[in-house]
Protein backbone atom coordinates (compact mmCIF):
# COMPACT_ATOMS: atom_id res chain seq x y z
CA UNK A 1 0.00 0.00 0.00
CA UNK A 2 1.65 3.33 -1.07
CA UNK A 3 0.92 6.65 1.14
CA UNK A 4 -1.85 7.73 -0.80
CA UNK A 5 -3.82 4.59 -0.51
CA UNK A 6 -3.10 4.56 3.08
CA UNK A 7 -3.95 8.70 3.60
CA UNK A 8 -6.84 8.62 0.85
CA UNK A 9 -8.93 8.29 4.37
CA UNK A 10 -8.40 11.14 6.46
CA UNK A 11 -9.14 13.15 2.82
CA UNK A 12 -12.80 14.58 3.89
CA UNK A 13 -14.15 14.81 0.14
CA UNK A 14 -13.16 13.51 -3.48
CA UNK A 15 -11.35 17.14 -4.72
CA UNK A 16 -9.22 16.44 -1.86
CA UNK A 17 -8.81 12.85 -2.64
CA UNK A 18 -7.33 14.38 -6.27
CA UNK A 19 -5.05 16.39 -4.46
CA UNK A 20 -3.55 13.61 -2.36
CA UNK A 21 -2.85 12.29 -5.72
CA UNK A 22 -1.00 15.30 -7.25
CA UNK A 23 0.73 16.25 -3.86
CA UNK A 24 1.24 12.77 -2.20
CA UNK A 25 2.71 13.13 1.33
CA UNK A 26 6.04 11.01 0.07
CA UNK A 27 6.91 14.19 -1.70
CA UNK A 28 7.95 16.18 1.28
CA UNK A 29 9.50 13.82 4.02
CA UNK A 30 13.15 14.12 3.65
CA UNK A 31 15.28 10.76 3.35
CA UNK A 32 16.44 11.04 7.04
CA UNK A 33 13.72 12.37 10.01
CA UNK A 34 11.96 11.68 13.07
CA UNK A 35 8.80 9.70 13.18
CA UNK A 36 6.65 11.18 16.12
CA UNK A 37 6.92 9.98 19.27
CA UNK A 38 9.55 7.21 18.98
CA UNK A 39 11.22 6.20 15.44
CA UNK A 40 13.98 7.34 13.25
CA UNK A 41 13.16 6.50 9.83
CA UNK A 42 16.49 6.63 7.12
CA UNK A 43 14.84 5.90 3.57
CA UNK A 44 18.42 4.38 2.10
CA UNK A 45 18.91 2.02 4.99
CA UNK A 46 15.27 0.45 5.55
CA UNK A 47 13.14 1.90 3.01
CA UNK A 48 9.94 -0.08 4.02
CA UNK A 49 10.25 1.18 7.66
CA UNK A 50 10.22 5.21 5.82
CA UNK A 51 7.21 4.26 3.71
CA UNK A 52 5.33 3.00 6.69
CA UNK A 53 5.72 6.24 8.32
CA UNK A 54 5.34 8.30 5.66
CA UNK A 55 1.89 6.21 5.17
CA UNK A 56 1.01 6.41 8.81
CA UNK A 57 -1.27 9.36 10.58
CA UNK A 58 1.76 10.76 12.85
CA UNK A 59 3.71 14.17 12.49
CA UNK A 60 7.42 13.57 11.24
CA UNK A 61 9.90 15.93 12.62
CA UNK A 62 12.13 17.73 9.95
CA UNK A 63 14.09 19.88 11.55
CA UNK A 64 15.10 20.63 15.36
CA UNK A 65 16.25 23.99 17.20
CA UNK A 66 15.47 26.48 14.18
CA UNK A 67 18.38 24.20 12.15
CA UNK A 68 21.14 25.15 14.37
CA UNK A 69 21.14 21.37 15.60
CA UNK A 70 22.07 19.23 12.95
CA UNK A 71 18.80 16.43 12.88
CA UNK A 72 20.10 12.87 13.76
CA UNK A 73 18.98 10.28 16.10
CA UNK A 74 20.81 11.44 18.90
CA UNK A 75 20.76 15.07 18.59
CA UNK A 76 16.58 14.63 18.54
CA UNK A 77 15.92 12.25 21.48
CA UNK A 78 17.75 15.13 23.57
CA UNK A 79 15.62 18.01 22.82
CA UNK A 80 11.87 18.92 22.72
CA UNK A 81 12.94 21.93 20.15
CA UNK A 82 10.86 20.51 17.43
CA UNK A 83 10.78 23.92 15.17
CA UNK A 84 9.70 22.14 11.59
CA UNK A 85 7.48 18.61 11.05
CA UNK A 86 4.76 17.32 8.34
CA UNK A 87 1.98 17.02 10.50
CA UNK A 88 -0.19 14.15 10.87
CA UNK A 89 -2.30 13.65 8.05
CA UNK A 90 -5.83 13.29 9.75
CA UNK A 91 -4.82 16.82 11.33
CA UNK A 92 -3.78 18.69 8.17
CA UNK A 93 -7.24 17.03 6.19
CA UNK A 94 -9.34 18.26 9.49
CA UNK A 95 -7.71 21.99 9.06
CA UNK A 96 -8.08 21.91 5.41
CA UNK A 97 -11.74 20.52 5.77
CA UNK A 98 -12.68 23.94 8.24
CA UNK A 99 -11.35 26.07 5.47
CA UNK A 100 -14.34 25.25 3.71
CA UNK A 101 -12.77 26.15 0.18
CA UNK A 102 -14.68 26.87 -3.06
CA UNK A 103 -12.76 27.12 -6.16
CA UNK A 104 -12.47 30.96 -6.82
CA UNK A 105 -10.87 31.26 -3.24
CA UNK A 106 -7.46 32.71 -3.23
CA UNK A 107 -6.15 31.39 0.14
CA UNK A 108 -2.74 32.24 2.37
CA UNK A 109 -0.65 29.79 4.33
CA UNK A 110 1.22 30.94 7.20
CA UNK A 111 4.09 28.40 7.69
CA UNK A 112 5.15 26.30 4.34
CA UNK A 113 7.63 24.39 6.46
CA UNK A 114 7.93 20.74 4.17
CA UNK A 115 5.65 22.43 1.46
CA UNK A 116 2.74 19.53 1.80
CA UNK A 117 -0.23 21.83 2.95
CA UNK A 118 0.85 24.40 0.44
CA UNK A 119 1.04 21.65 -2.31
CA UNK A 120 -2.46 20.09 -1.42
CA UNK A 121 -3.88 24.05 -1.51
CA UNK A 122 -1.93 24.26 -5.38
CA UNK A 123 -3.24 20.91 -6.36
CA UNK A 124 -7.10 21.85 -5.63
CA UNK A 125 -7.30 25.65 -6.18
CA UNK A 126 -4.35 25.92 -9.08
CA UNK A 127 -0.99 27.46 -8.12
CA UNK A 128 -1.98 31.30 -8.80
CA UNK A 129 -4.44 31.04 -5.76
CA UNK A 130 -2.15 30.01 -3.41
CA UNK A 131 0.63 31.68 -1.19
CA UNK A 132 2.64 30.72 1.50
CA UNK A 133 4.69 32.59 4.22
CA UNK A 134 7.64 30.78 5.74
CA UNK A 135 10.08 32.83 7.90
CA UNK A 136 13.16 30.28 7.48
CA UNK A 137 14.67 30.80 4.41
CA UNK A 138 16.43 27.18 4.14
CA UNK A 139 13.02 25.89 5.05
CA UNK A 140 11.12 27.45 2.44
CA UNK A 141 14.12 26.42 -0.12
CA UNK A 142 13.43 22.77 0.56
CA UNK A 143 9.55 23.55 0.41
CA UNK A 144 9.83 24.84 -2.81
CA UNK A 145 12.61 22.23 -4.51
CA UNK A 146 9.38 19.65 -2.71
CA UNK A 147 6.70 21.46 -4.67
CA UNK A 148 9.08 21.18 -7.93
CA UNK A 149 9.09 17.34 -7.50
CA UNK A 150 4.91 17.26 -7.25
CA UNK A 151 5.03 19.69 -10.44
CA UNK A 152 3.78 22.22 -8.54
CA UNK A 153 3.98 25.86 -8.29
CA UNK A 154 2.44 28.51 -5.82
CA UNK A 155 3.91 31.26 -4.71
CA UNK A 156 6.39 31.27 -2.02
CA UNK A 157 7.23 34.31 0.54
CA UNK A 158 10.11 34.44 3.08
CA UNK A 159 8.74 37.01 5.60
CA UNK A 160 7.77 36.49 9.14
CA UNK A 161 3.97 35.47 8.82
CA UNK A 162 2.92 37.08 11.59
CA UNK A 163 2.32 40.52 9.48
CA UNK A 164 0.73 38.31 6.58
CA UNK A 165 1.43 39.15 3.43
CA UNK A 166 -0.40 42.53 2.43
CA UNK A 167 1.01 42.62 -1.57
CA UNK A 168 -1.63 40.06 -1.97
CA UNK A 169 -4.15 41.05 0.04
CA UNK A 170 -7.36 40.30 0.66
CA UNK A 171 -7.20 36.87 0.54
CA UNK A 172 -10.69 34.39 0.84
CA UNK A 173 -9.12 32.65 3.63
CA UNK A 174 -5.74 32.15 5.48
CA UNK A 175 -4.59 29.05 7.36
CA UNK A 176 -1.48 28.93 9.43
CA UNK A 177 0.28 25.74 9.89
CA UNK A 178 1.64 26.80 13.22
CA UNK A 179 0.50 27.85 16.76
CA UNK A 180 -0.49 31.40 18.29
CA UNK A 181 -1.31 32.04 21.62
CA UNK A 182 -3.21 35.38 19.87
CA UNK A 183 -4.49 36.00 16.26
CA UNK A 184 -2.36 38.59 14.96
CA UNK A 185 -4.59 41.64 13.61
CA UNK A 186 -2.81 41.29 9.83
CA UNK A 187 -4.07 38.18 9.54
CA UNK A 188 -8.03 39.70 9.77
CA UNK A 189 -7.14 42.83 7.95
CA UNK A 190 -6.04 41.00 5.24
CA UNK A 191 -8.39 38.58 4.86
CA UNK A 192 -12.25 39.52 3.23
CA UNK A 193 -15.26 40.22 4.77
CA UNK A 194 -17.06 36.43 5.06
CA UNK A 195 -13.26 35.03 4.58
CA UNK A 196 -12.36 32.44 7.04
CA UNK A 197 -9.23 31.91 9.08
CA UNK A 198 -8.25 28.22 10.43
CA UNK A 199 -5.33 28.59 13.11
CA UNK A 200 -4.35 26.04 15.69
CA UNK A 201 -4.62 28.51 18.83
CA UNK A 202 -2.61 27.44 21.66
CA UNK A 203 -3.53 29.73 24.53
CA UNK A 204 -2.26 29.33 28.26
CA UNK A 205 -3.79 26.28 29.02
CA UNK A 206 -3.65 23.77 26.33
CA UNK A 207 -1.52 22.13 23.69
CA UNK A 208 -3.77 23.81 20.36
CA UNK A 209 -7.07 23.93 19.22
CA UNK A 210 -8.11 23.66 15.39
CA UNK A 211 -9.99 27.15 15.50
CA UNK A 212 -12.10 28.44 12.69
CA UNK A 213 -12.24 32.03 12.69
CA UNK A 214 -15.15 34.13 10.18
CA UNK A 215 -14.47 37.47 9.44
CA UNK A 216 -16.89 40.32 10.11
CA UNK A 217 -17.00 43.64 7.79
CA UNK A 218 -16.57 45.41 11.41
CA UNK A 219 -12.49 44.65 11.43
CA UNK A 220 -13.48 41.08 14.15
CA UNK A 221 -13.43 37.49 13.78
CA UNK A 222 -15.74 35.14 15.48
CA UNK A 223 -15.27 31.71 15.50
CA UNK A 224 -15.46 28.03 17.67
CA UNK A 225 -13.07 25.00 18.53
CA UNK A 226 -12.76 22.49 15.55
CA UNK A 227 -10.81 19.86 17.72
CA UNK A 228 -7.71 19.72 19.69
CA UNK A 229 -4.53 19.60 18.07
CA UNK A 230 -0.55 20.15 19.19
CA UNK A 231 1.11 22.25 16.67
CA UNK A 232 4.62 24.44 17.35
CA UNK A 233 4.14 27.51 18.14
CA UNK A 234 4.66 30.54 15.88
CA UNK A 235 8.46 32.02 15.95
CA UNK A 236 7.23 35.50 16.45
CA UNK A 237 5.48 34.44 19.64
CA UNK A 238 7.91 32.53 21.43
CA UNK A 239 8.34 32.73 25.04
CA UNK A 240 11.76 33.55 25.87
CA UNK A 241 13.34 33.79 29.42
CA UNK A 242 16.53 35.48 30.53
CA UNK A 243 16.09 33.68 33.83
CA UNK A 244 13.53 31.41 35.44
CA UNK A 245 12.33 31.31 39.20
CA UNK A 246 14.34 28.19 40.49
CA UNK A 247 17.20 29.83 39.37
CA UNK A 248 17.15 33.18 41.71
CA UNK A 249 16.76 33.75 45.58
CA UNK A 250 13.64 35.28 45.66
CA UNK A 251 10.91 34.18 48.08
CA UNK A 252 7.28 33.88 47.89
CA UNK A 253 4.33 34.09 49.92
CA UNK A 254 3.84 30.58 51.54
CA UNK A 255 0.43 28.68 51.54
CA UNK A 256 -1.77 26.28 51.44
CA UNK A 257 -4.22 24.58 49.09
CA UNK A 258 -6.66 21.19 49.12
CA UNK A 259 -6.80 21.17 45.58
CA UNK A 260 -4.42 18.24 44.36
CA UNK A 261 -2.34 20.54 41.53
CA UNK A 262 -2.07 17.68 39.21
CA UNK A 263 -6.20 18.43 38.74
CA UNK A 264 -4.76 21.67 36.68
CA UNK A 265 -1.73 20.00 35.02
CA UNK A 266 -3.56 18.00 33.36
CA UNK A 267 -5.76 20.67 31.72
CA UNK A 268 -4.28 20.46 28.56
CA UNK A 269 -6.61 21.55 26.57
CA UNK A 270 -9.84 21.09 25.94
CA UNK A 271 -12.65 23.11 27.67
CA UNK A 272 -11.50 23.50 30.80
CA UNK A 273 -8.12 24.27 28.92
CA UNK A 274 -10.23 27.48 27.35
CA UNK A 275 -12.02 28.19 30.21
CA UNK A 276 -9.02 29.26 32.37
CA UNK A 277 -7.44 30.22 28.98
CA UNK A 278 -10.19 33.35 29.47
CA UNK A 279 -8.81 34.47 33.28
CA UNK A 280 -5.57 33.78 33.22
CA UNK A 281 -3.78 35.76 30.44
CA UNK A 282 0.11 35.70 29.98
CA UNK A 283 0.20 32.16 32.13
CA UNK A 284 2.78 29.37 30.93
CA UNK A 285 2.59 26.24 32.79
CA UNK A 286 5.46 23.70 33.42
CA UNK A 287 5.32 20.32 35.94
CA UNK A 288 9.14 18.95 37.39
CA UNK A 289 9.55 16.04 39.61
CA UNK A 290 12.96 16.63 41.00
CA UNK A 291 13.20 13.05 43.09
CA UNK A 292 12.00 9.95 43.11
CA UNK A 293 9.68 9.83 45.99
CA UNK A 294 6.73 11.31 44.07
CA UNK A 295 7.37 14.75 44.91
CA UNK A 296 6.15 16.97 41.74
CA UNK A 297 6.44 20.91 41.43
CA UNK A 298 3.91 22.84 39.09
CA UNK A 299 4.90 26.17 38.15
CA UNK A 300 2.83 29.10 36.73
CA UNK A 301 4.75 31.23 35.70
CA UNK A 302 3.52 34.62 33.88
CA UNK A 303 5.23 35.37 30.69
CA UNK A 304 4.79 38.41 28.45
CA UNK A 305 6.92 42.14 28.98
CA UNK A 306 6.92 41.95 32.72
CA UNK A 307 6.99 38.20 33.39
CA UNK A 308 7.73 39.23 37.27
CA UNK A 309 4.36 36.54 39.14
CA UNK A 310 5.32 32.97 39.36
CA UNK A 311 3.71 29.90 41.54
CA UNK A 312 5.05 26.63 42.49
CA UNK A 313 2.72 24.28 44.18
CA UNK A 314 4.37 20.60 45.72
CA UNK A 315 2.57 17.15 45.62
CA UNK A 316 3.43 14.85 47.64
CA UNK A 317 1.78 11.79 47.61
CA UNK A 318 -0.51 11.12 50.40
CA UNK A 319 -0.80 14.60 51.39
CA UNK A 320 -4.09 16.53 52.56
CA UNK A 321 -2.99 19.88 52.02
CA UNK A 322 -0.38 21.06 49.45
CA UNK A 323 2.25 24.15 49.80
CA UNK A 324 1.51 26.68 47.44
CA UNK A 325 4.29 29.37 46.94
CA UNK A 326 3.64 32.74 45.16
CA UNK A 327 5.76 36.00 44.20
CA UNK A 328 5.27 39.13 42.43
CA UNK A 329 1.77 41.23 42.19
CA UNK A 330 -0.46 38.43 40.79
CA UNK A 331 -0.74 35.68 42.85
CA UNK A 332 -1.21 32.69 40.46
CA UNK A 333 -2.06 29.76 41.84
CA UNK A 334 -5.33 31.63 43.42
CA UNK A 335 -6.36 33.04 40.21
CA UNK A 336 -6.09 29.22 38.65
CA UNK A 337 -7.79 27.41 41.46
CA UNK A 338 -10.88 30.31 41.01
CA UNK A 339 -11.05 29.97 37.48
CA UNK A 340 -11.29 26.31 37.88
CA UNK A 341 -13.58 26.32 40.78
CA UNK A 342 -16.11 28.44 38.57
CA UNK A 343 -15.69 26.11 35.23
CA UNK A 344 -16.97 23.55 38.02
CA UNK A 345 -19.49 25.95 39.11
CA UNK A 346 -20.61 26.91 35.54
CA UNK A 347 -21.13 22.92 34.99
CA UNK A 348 -18.48 22.01 32.98
CA UNK A 349 -19.50 23.42 29.96
CA UNK A 350 -18.29 21.57 27.01
CA UNK A 351 -15.70 22.76 24.04
CA UNK A 352 -18.81 22.98 21.86
CA UNK A 353 -20.38 25.66 23.75
CA UNK A 354 -17.39 27.75 24.00
CA UNK A 355 -16.36 30.36 21.01
CA UNK A 356 -13.71 33.27 20.53
CA UNK A 357 -14.29 36.74 19.34
CA UNK A 358 -10.99 38.24 17.94
CA UNK A 359 -10.66 42.02 17.37
CA UNK A 360 -8.14 43.45 14.67
CA UNK A 361 -6.10 44.96 17.72
CA UNK A 362 -5.49 41.60 18.73
CA UNK A 363 -7.86 41.58 22.06
CA UNK A 364 -8.98 38.17 22.15
CA UNK A 365 -12.25 37.12 24.30
CA UNK A 366 -13.62 33.96 24.82
CA UNK A 367 -17.14 33.39 25.37
CA UNK A 368 -20.04 30.27 26.11
CA UNK A 369 -23.11 29.79 24.24
CA UNK A 370 -22.74 32.87 22.02
CA UNK A 371 -20.08 36.35 21.52
CA UNK A 372 -23.08 38.27 23.77
CA UNK A 373 -21.90 35.93 27.09
CA UNK A 374 -18.17 36.40 27.32
CA UNK A 375 -16.43 35.06 30.07
CA UNK A 376 -15.31 36.80 32.80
Amino acid sequence: MDDFEALASFAPDDEWRAALQRAPRRFFIPEVAWASPDQWIDKRADPHAWAAAVADDRPIVTQINDGDTPLTVEAVQRTTEYTCSCSAPSVVFACLHALDLHAHHRVLEIGTGTGWTAGLLAARLGDAKVTSIEVDSTLAGIAAANLDRAGLSPRLVVGDGAGGWSDGAPFDRVHATCGVRSVPGAWIAQTRPGGTIVVPLAAEFGTGLITRLDVIDDGTAVGRFVQEAWYMRMRAQRIVRTEWPWESDLDGEISTTRLDPRTIAAVNGGAAGVWLSAHLRNVDVLSWAPDPEGLIVHWLLESGLRAESWAAVDYRPGAAHFEVEQYGPRRLWDETEAAYVGWLRAGRPSLERLGITVTAGEVQRFWLDSPDHLIT
